[in-house]
């Protein structure tokens, strides 16, 4: 009898840490590279152009995770929350100011505080199918702000 009560509770034991549910977990998408340059410098190959203040400014997302999609442009099935990083690759005299959201129509996407000069943390909760599009606002050292924006699907 004692051999049955000790695996009696040896199952209770494992039927108890098996049934205790942990929060979900946050999936990190893919890396995004943001390459940006400015009045008086060459266009970057494959980037699209951008006004501020009168002058032309460049912008050339890579990373992402769409086939056959433009760089920055990233999609996600349907399941846990996702965040993944803009990094922005560029002079000292480019910064990151400010991420906005567009397109969201099931208010999916956020930011993840702190924006960085240098980096922008974008989180999807993905608990919705949607198409949506995500801006990474950039200063330059005269304080000229450009938009830079690629695309978010939720499948």
């Amino acid at each position: 009898m004692r051999k049955i009560i000790i695996y009696g509770s040896v199952f209770t034991l494992i039927v108890s840490a098996c049934s205790q549910t942990s929060p979900p977990q946050k999936a990190r998408g893919p890396e995004i590279t943001l390459e940006v340059a400015g009045p008086g410098g060459a266009a970057l190959a494959g980037s699209t152009s951008t006004m501020a203040d009168g002058k032309t400014y460049y912008c050339k997302f890579s990373g992402g995770n769409v086939p056959g999609g433009n760089g920055g442009d990233v999609q996600f099935t349907h399941g846990p929350p996702v965040t993944f990083p803009v990094n922005l690759h560029a002079d000292a005299k480019f910064s990151i100011t400010d991420v906005k959201f567009p397109v969201d129509p099931k208010h999916q996407l956020s930011k993840n505080a702190p924006v960085t000069k240098k980096q922008a943390v974008i989180k999807d909760i993905n608990t919705e199918v949607q198409q949506g599009t995500y801006e990474v606002h950039v200063a330059d050292a005269s304080a000229a702000t450009f938009v830079c924006h690629p695309m978010i699907i939720n499948h």
